[in-house]
């Protein structure tokens, strides 16, 4: 059907459409249409004088349209939109009509809000109920000034007026003393101003957060990708990759007697007074580090986990990694510098030296993990994920896809983190570019997240569960595993099919993709996980509890 000239509103609401056959402009009949038609202040269809008038655009004749109309081809072209289209229409419509409902209940709720803020800025407290906050908005606008003043002169009768002046104009009127004192209670004008650029310029900034936010979604692959087959052969050969090696772990995992093995500390001189740990990391195939209160406690895995020295942040330390930039390694501690300004700092720790630093968040941060082409990504409280040049330390990327904090972070494909929030929300994102490529909602806070290979990571959430998903074209969801009866905080991953998880209900788990739970170990204290790292090399667990490092083997 082609665009019409007009449609009343009283035939839209009856379903009926009036067709017009004539230009309303030179009275002609419509004889073409338009194919390029730009200019909304004129019709689709065209009579001969208009055709001549608008002479960029191109015009096929009402003939032309008839005769493509004949032919097969067309019939079935055609038929085929209709088809698509009625079966996008089916499946669009209820969420297309709620968006749309959404988006007036946003625009009524922004139109009062507005409304209230003006008035608020005008006034401590409303002297009167002479006026709505709906009348003080009217009130200030040129066209109540002007109708005032057109009624107050005589150049128009009072019952000539617009409704809305008129009805103003009566209550101050015949409510003198209210009218004097709604006067008297009135700010400065200048101070009025001031504060509602500075609501503008906030409104403005939460519009370009929601424009960006959807652009992000609007980019995200609406294909429905077939849910991975993890038979598949390709699969197949990740999982059972090294399958006799794995075989061997799992024994290995198996006869851990849940029995811490060696406490690993320094001298009570050299530790606080059981602080809490923040993080567990391996430098190198030889040292292990943890962080604990304020200090880095680095120790010798080869040789039974000796301690090796200690490095002072002198602020407390939230989480850990180590970049290697022209082969030398440095240990990155996310530090309170204070409660407003939350550092990464790098650390030659063999010398002591606090070699550079980031100011990269203004909230808590809590994860730090390596990117490839040099770069680190933070997670933090304030809702966001930070890239930065390790090289430069130079931010060069801010991911703001989360309403709440982002608890965690990890690498699943050499392009793309996941991100897991208090929001509930696990987000894959482009860390290159920031763009949004999926996401998927939780019931509960997501509090972990780790990659176990190219396509499968794991979440743990606020209510215990496990969720293993992959990620191919799209997040696939292919397990859920109630794995713990208590927030699950920390993951870390054995190899591409085994991980163990640290949980507030005091243990821990070790969990085979294939095979679900195979070893449970009972922490020593509830409510208080701390975190826990698999060592590959010897074989064994160190967790932390209490703010002391155990290992089980």
């Amino acid at each position: 059907m082609f665009a019409c000239g007009g449609k009343s509103k009283k035939a839209n609401q009856q379903n009926t459409i009036v067709l017009e056959d004539k230009c309303k402009i030179h009275n002609n009949a419509f004889d073409c249409v338009s194919l390029n038609y730009t200019d909304k202040s004129q019709t689709f269809k065209a009579c001969p004088l208009c055709k001549q008038q608008r002479t960029k655009e191109q015009f096929v004749t009402f003939k032309e349209i008839q005769n493509k109309l004949q032919t097969q081809i067309s019939n079935d072209l055609v038929g085929e939109f209709k088809l698509k289209m009625t079966q996008l229409f089916n499946e669009t419509e209820q969420f297309r009509t709620k968006l749309i409902q959404t988006a007036d209940s946003i625009h009524e709720i922004l139109v009062n809000g507005i409304h209230e803020l003006f008035v608020n800025s005008l006034f401590k407290k409303l002297p009167n109920n002479l006026f709505t906050i709906e009348d003080i908005f009217d009130l200030v606008t040129t066209k109540t000034m002007e109708a005032f003043s057109s009624i107050m002169d005589q150049q128009i009768q009072f019952q000539k007026g617009d409704d809305t002046s008129s009805s103003l104009l009566t209550k101050i009127l015949f409510h003198e003393q209210e009218s004097r004192q709604f006067i008297d209670a009135l700010k400065d004008a200048q101070g009025v101003k001031k504060k509602l650029e500075k609501i503008n310029n906030e409104f403005t900034q939460l519009k370009d957060e929601i424009s960006k936010k959807i652009q992000q979604i609007s980019k995200q692959s609406v294909i429905d990708a077939p849910k991975v087959d993890l038979q598949e052969p390709t699969l197949q050969f990740l999982i059972e990759k090294n399958k006799q090696e794995q075989d061997f772990i799992v024994e290995q995992i198996k006869t851990i007697q849940g029995v811490k093995d060696i406490i690993i500390e320094p001298s009570q001189i050299e530790r606080q007074e059981n602080p809490q740990v923040k993080s567990i990391i391996s430098i190198d195939q030889k040292l292990l580090a943890y962080s604990s209160g304020t200090r880095i406690f680095i120790f010798d895995k080869t040789k039974n986990f000796s301690f090796i020295s200690q490095v002072d942040c002198e602020n407390d330390i939230s989480a850990l990694c180590t970049v290697t930039l022209d082969k030398k390694t440095y240990i990155i501690a996310s530090v309170e510098e204070n409660e407003e300004s939350f550092q990464l700092q790098f650390w030659d720790w063999e010398n002591f030296d606090k070699w550079k630093v980031i100011n990269a968040h203004d909230k808590y941060i809590w994860q730090i993990i390596n990117l490839p082409k040099n770069l680190i990504a933070s997670c933090s409280e304030d809702g966001t994920i930070k890239i930065f040049n390790a090289l430069t330390q130079q931010q060069v990327q801010k991911i703001a896809v989360h309403q709440a904090s982002v608890n965690d972070i990890a690498l699943i494909t050499p392009e793309i983190i996941a991100s897991v929030s208090d929001d509930g929300t696990l987000v894959a994102s482009n860390f290159l570019n920031g763009d949004l490529v999926g996401i998927v909602p939780q019931d509960n806070e997501i509090k972990s997240v780790i990659a176990l290979d190219g396509i499968r990571f794991v979440t743990g959430n606020s209510s215990g569960e496990i969720r293993i998903y992959t990620f191919v074209q799209s997040i696939e969801i292919q397990q859920v595993i109630k794995a713990h009866d208590s927030v699950v905080r920390f993951l870390s991953r054995i190899d591409q099919k085994l991980f163990v998880t640290s949980s507030w209900d005091g243990t821990h788990k070790f969990i085979s993709v294939a095979d679900g739970e195979i070893k449970v170990i009972n922490g020593p204290k509830k409510n208080f996980p701390e975190p826990l790292l698999w060592i590959q090399d010897i074989g064994c667990l160190v967790a932390s509890a209490g703010g002391i490092l155990q290992k089980y083997k």
